[in-house]
């Protein structure tokens, strides 16, 4: 997991934020927070986990951001803070576990008296089917490479 309970309890007291009674504890919003964001942008992150067995993504080596190196042993305060704005969702009621089917179409119905019109649309992308969190992408940018370069080994391609 990302972060501490303590820090965790700071974060939201420092953002005038106060959880829910019924919200699940404190640990437990943490993981279901980090395991939402290794599981969303985990396979986008630069560089190698540090670690084949590791329990998350981070740390990482072999990262570099702004044209400097991370070192080895880091895990970036934005990926920390990350993982607790997504647990806030969860603990807000936002489930991070949803499964959505990213090849169902979207429906639109329109209905003005007695007519009624319903529209199809096919979803934009596979992307539609993670639960979206306002303000990751944004936050984690600096340390996620573009969609279209892959990590084979250590080499970019």
């Amino acid at each position: 997991m990302y972060g501490t309970d303590q820090d965790f309890a700071a974060w939201l007291d420092s953002q005038g934020i106060s959880l829910p009674v019924s919200a699940p504890s404190l640990a437990v919003l943490r993981a279901r927070g980090s395991a939402h964001i290794d599981a969303t942008f985990g396979a986008r992150f630069k560089g190698v986990t540090t670690a084949v067995d590791q329990p998350n993504q981070w740390p990482r080596s072999s990262v570099v951001v702004n044209g400097r190196p991370l070192p080895d042993n880091a895990v970036p305060l934005a990926v920390v803070q990350a993982s607790y704005r997504a647990a806030l969702a969860e603990g807000q009621g936002f489930s991070l576990s949803r499964t959505v089917d990213p090849t169902a179409p979207i429906v639109k119905r329109s209905k003005v008296d007695v007519i009624e019109e319903e529209f199809f649309q096919p979803p934009a992308n596979a992307a539609s089917a993670a639960p979206l969190v306002p303000g990751l992408d944004g936050l984690l940018a600096p340390f996620l490479r573009p969609d279209n370069v892959r990590m084979i080994g250590g080499w970019v391609v």
